[in-house]
């Protein structure tokens, strides 16, 4: 039993992880508080490179990373890794399914959501999955994608658009074929001539491209390899051959655990509501001492790892305020910024340049900002104490 205060932090991937990190290096977390991150998880993964970690050989090793004490905190240092799963949240404490120094129930002076969201593997791997099982999952998952004559992609965001590059850049000549329900590639948020830029490489690279349609959900249509060569329709009559199918929509925030506690607290979206503070809102914490960041919050701004980023700064500064009585400070968000590889050598991107509006990056600098490495460096770098 520990006389410290508790600074609680659930989720242990990209957000919480990064918080835990900026709140021990760069904030002054007062002498008598700690940090606990609690995830059941037994690693963390990146999903920015699980794409071609499901494609290319050899980074199925470059993903993950073991979740353990040493690898978070520096020795000797007071705060603790707690690897259980927060099972009930209420105002002042939370409850695990575990005990922890002799007790299920843990309190808390500052409590973060960080529980990211959930899409199917291989974007993110199941939790009950061992490190063994993921790396086996994707070397399975890149043989499939090997040994298929014809690929149908569905989903014309990011994610998709990444796969066929990935797949077009590791196998040159393979059939592709992406299906996308807006009439260019990803949406009205993004600028045109960025989705005129990404169809303009994927045309290049080979992939068929059928825009303003829409693919006919069957019960047995699942990401994978299909049990021979099956047809995938559309809306608009398209008939689509395919012996593997990669389904890229479907991005659900991880708030159930909030949404169980206080239904009213979570946007349309599914995602938390948080203010300007990126305090939560929600009548269950009249302290306002809980925030959330990353994807499973609805903070403004950018959705991009480098908004993120924005979040964890933000909360890095405001808790040690609400601690020591001082003035919160307003959250910046992250900027407009995309970076969409198309394999390790291409792709397209933009960044928002104030009055001079969304601007596009020249291309030969897409491989360097993210194509080449996909931010791996960045994610081993969070591991070193």
């Amino acid at each position: 039993m520990s006389d410290l205060k508790n600074i609680v932090i659930i989720g242990g991937n990209n957000a919480g992880h990064g918080l835990a990190k900026k709140l021990v290096q760069e904030a002054k977390i007062p002498a008598d508080y700690r940090i606990l991150l609690i995830d059941p998880a037994q690693f963390a993964y990146w999903p920015i490179a699980s794409l071609r970690a499901s494609v290319v050989p050899g980074w199925e090793k470059k993903v993950y990373k073991e979740l353990k004490q040493e690898g978070i905190f520096a020795p000797g240092q007071k705060h603790v890794l707690v690897k259980a799963k927060v099972e009930q949240v209420m105002d002042g404490k939370v409850v695990l399914d575990q005990e922890f120094e002799g007790k299920k129930e843990v309190e808390y002076e500052s409590l973060v959501f960080a529980t990211g969201a959930s899409q199917p593997f291989p974007m993110r791997p199941k939790q009950e999955w061992s490190i063994p099982e993921v790396e086996a999952q994707l070397v399975q998952t890149q043989q499939d994608i090997a040994a298929a004559e014809r690929v149908v992609i569905i989903g014309g965001g990011p994610t998709g658009i990444e796969m066929a590059g990935e797949i077009s850049a590791a196998h040159p000549g393979k059939k592709i074929t992406l299906v996308h329900r807006q009439p260019r590639l990803l949406d009205d948020r993004f600028p045109i001539k960025l989705s005129n830029q990404l169809e303009a490489l994927l045309k290049k690279a080979g992939v068929e491209l059928v825009l303003g349609d829409e693919h006919i959900q069957e019960p047995d249509l699942v990401t994978g390899k299909q049990n021979g060569t099956r047809t995938v329709r559309t809306k608009k009559g398209k008939e689509l051959p395919a012996d593997y199918v990669f389904i890229a929509i479907g991005n659900r925030p991880n708030t159930q655990l909030l949404a169980a506690a206080d239904p009213a607290a979570l946007a349309k979206d599914g995602t938390i509501n948080v203010n300007e503070y990126l305090q939560v809102e929600s009548s269950l914490f009249p302290r306002h001492n809980v925030f959330a960041a990353g994807d499973c919050a609805n903070s403004p701004g950018w959705r991009s790892y480098i908004s993120v980023e924005a979040d964890v700064a933000t909360i890095a500064r405001n808790i040690p305020a609400q601690l020591s009585g001082a003035p919160l400070k307003k959250h910046a968000p992250g900027p407009r910024a995309m970076v969409v590889p198309t394999g390790p050598a291409a792709g397209a991107g933009f960044a928002g340049m104030g009055p001079l509006g969304d601007t596009a990056l020249p291309q030969f600098v897409v491989p360097m900002l993210k194509g080449k490495d996909l931010f791996v460096g960045k994610f081993m770098e969070r591991f070193h104490t």
